[in-house]
């Protein structure tokens, strides 16, 4: 990609990297450009000890999630193929040492993003008008279905057997946003002895 100017990376370098984009995140550094996270006079002083800025940036433009070689097969099927397998495998990890109170609540969210992506949803009605929709209830169902092949039951309904057969999910009741008053599955929530109450 970058020619004869590309320096092999190793697990060590891609580990800082990662490190750092979680630090940027959790300062909210992702708002501002690059040009200013490695500025001399206010730049972030943790980021600028990762790497130059020059190689941060091509680092981020040869980052890649999937096997290229099966790319275009599983795009067929899913629009968030590149990234679908690292996701869930990011997700499953956080659901193993997530413990649920006895109330939860589902709802659906909008992560603001204004990248290219295949999927990216406008609301206009929200502060960030522009991002990726998913069903919420954090770090369990962390639901992105948009891309898939469409099934014969709604998206509401599969969402919510994916919460209700969660293994470790033990809680006497949960809050449905006004999305799910769709669903014709009261029974579900009977077989799994679960109460479920839907905001109106």
């Amino acid at each position: 990609m970058h020619g004869d100017k590309w320096k092999e990376t190793d697990s060590t370098e891609i580990e800082e990297y990662v490190g750092c984009l979680l630090h940027m995140g959790v300062l909210k550094d992702s708002n501002f450009p690059t040009s200013v996270l490695w500025s001399k006079i206010d730049g972030n002083t943790l980021v600028k000890a990762f790497s130059s800025r020059d190689r941060f940036l091509k680092i981020s433009n040869a980052m890649r999630f999937d096997d290229k070689e099966t790319r275009t097969a599983r795009k067929a099927k899913d629009i968030f193929a590149p990234f679908r397998e690292i996701w869930e495998d990011f997700d499953a990890k956080f659901a193993r040492e997530y413990v649920p109170g006895p109330l939860l609540t589902v709802d659906e969210k909008l992560m603001p993003w204004r990248g290219r992506c295949a999927f990216l949803q406008y609301r206009p009605s929200k502060p960030d008008k522009y991002g990726i929709k998913k069903m919420d209830f954090p770090y369990m169902v962390n639901h992105t279905r948009e891309g898939k092949e469409r099934l014969e039951k709604s998206i509401w309904e599969e969402i919510l057997q994916l919460l209700l057969q969660n293994p470790i999910l033990a809680v006497a009741e949960i809050l449905l946003s006004t999305f799910f008053h769709r669903l014709h599955s009261q029974h579900t929530s009977v077989s799994y002895n679960i109460t479920m109450v839907v905001a109106v």
